[in-house]
């Protein structure tokens, strides 16, 4: 029963802080912002974009038209997802209160946690891809298979030189890693 009592408490923790780390978030952000109905444009150097998905905001980092089509599609279809991203971080909560806690624990409670990001990410870029947007690659593919193992797995979105690709857009995900780190 103790047990139980505890694996409760830390699901509900973890469910709580993923929920109010972004409201915190967007509070900050707002201060130094200017904000138009769910988008705040933020000053940078580097332009980017991010969606706060439970305060139903988009942030968008950089000089004003300085971000592309794509990654406002890209961002504003996350805010879409609201139910993958609360299964995703119940996932992750139950993950974390079931298991016990390790080294082996803690890699499987990241892992989940990638792993479902990448489809989260995926369906993104497909409504992007079918608005019109196109994804500009940055960065190109690696020739060592570990190089390619480390861009999967540190990374919350697949690689730049999967996402452009044709098979990207008919191919599930995660053979797509398995392919790539494979070839």
């Amino acid at each position: 029963m103790d047990k139980l009592i505890v694996s409760l408490t830390i699901f509900v923790s973890v469910l709580f802080i993923g929920i109010v780390k972004q409201y915190i978030q967007y509070i900050i952000i707002r201060r130094n912002s200017r904000e138009d109905e769910n988008t705040l444009y933020l000053d940078s150097e580097i332009p980017n974009a991010s969606a706060l998905v439970f305060a139903n905001k988009i942030i968008i980092y950089g000089k004003l038209g300085s971000l592309s089509e794509f990654a406002i599609l890209h961002e504003s279809y996350h805010l879409k997802q609201k139910k993958l991203a609360l299964i995703q971080l119940a996932a992750v909560a139950l993950f974390s209160a079931l298991l016990p806690f390790s080294l082996f624990s803690l890699l499987g409670i990241y892992f989940s946690y990638v792993l479902t990001n990448w489809k989260i990410e995926k369906d993104a870029d497909l409504y992007a891809f079918s608005r019109g947007g196109k994804y500009e690659a940055r960065y190109k593919r690696p020739k060592s298979r570990l190089a390619r193992l480390i861009a999967w797995l540190l990374d919350t979105h697949p690689p730049d030189y999967i996402r452009i690709s044709e098979e990207y857009r008919r191919k599930n995900i995660y053979y797509l890693f398995i392919k790539d780190i494979i070839s």
